[in-house]
């Protein structure tokens, strides 16, 4: 399995402004590289499970089993409403409903330099949107800092991350919570509203749906004992 999404071309007619290079679509071949957008994360990865299965099938290879390829779209993020995994919701979906078999195994065929990795870190993102009342900055006691209240919120999160850091993996590493983004104020005036996006790694001793619990309780208390107490 696979995504067929990329992620956007901003930079490259910056890196290459001209030459066979120019076109991130062109699939440009030098004789020892593939050039454009996606040529390894993640169409190399998908060229080669269909090339896999072809020769399967014209090696006349009978399998035991059942060969499913999936093909999936919405992995990369960093777009507005994009990165949600769409398609591997309505896969899973589609799974559970009896629509495509339920997998054995899985080979997910992003680029690893030709190495195989037998596990796969979760992860979760996060958005929070503390909402407070802009004023002007002459006048603060008319309004509520919204601002002053996400340190608060990212304190605890730190807090959260530092405290599932101590969960471990041997191929993946240790648990954490990064903060990716902060977006609050304006002008001149006592900020009414600030977002915070965060990522939360998920081991595969873990599950999304505890680790979203774990978070969910943490904001919980976050608003009844020190934001509204």
């Amino acid at each position: 399995m696979g995504h067929m999404d990329t992620v956007n071309v901003t930079g490259w007619h910056e890196r290459w402004p001209s030459g066979p290079l120019s076109d991130p679509f062109s699939g440009y071949y030098d004789e020892h590289y593939l050039y454009g957008r996606g040529s390894a994360d993640q169409k190399g990865g998908i060229a080669s499970a269909v090339a896999a299965v072809k020769a399967l099938r014209d090696a006349d290879v009978r399998l035991a089993g059942t060969v499913v390829l999936a093909f999936l779209v919405d992995e990369e993020s960093g777009e507005k409403d994009t990165g949600v995994s769409a398609g591997a919701k309505a896969l899973v979906d589609d799974i559970l409903s009896g629509t495509v078999p339920r997998p054995n195994f899985a080979i997910y065929t992003e680029p690893t330099a030709l190495k195989l990795y037998t596990s796969q870190m979760g992860f979760i993102v996060g958005e929070d949107t503390v909402v407070g009342k802009t004023s002007y900055f002459g006048t603060p006691w008319l309004g509520k800092d919204a601002i002053r209240d996400v340190v608060l919120l990212l304190d605890a999160l730190y807090k959260h991350s530092d405290e599932i850091s101590s969960r471990t993996h041997d191929k993946l590493g240790n648990a954490f919570l990064p903060v990716s983004e902060i977006q609050g104020g304006g002008y001149i005036a006592v900020p009414g509203k600030c977002v915070i996006n965060f990522i939360r790694k998920v081991l595969p001793s873990g599950s999304l749906q505890s680790a979203a619990l774990a978070i969910e309780s943490l904001l919980a208390d976050l608003i009844i004992n020190i934001l509204f107490p």
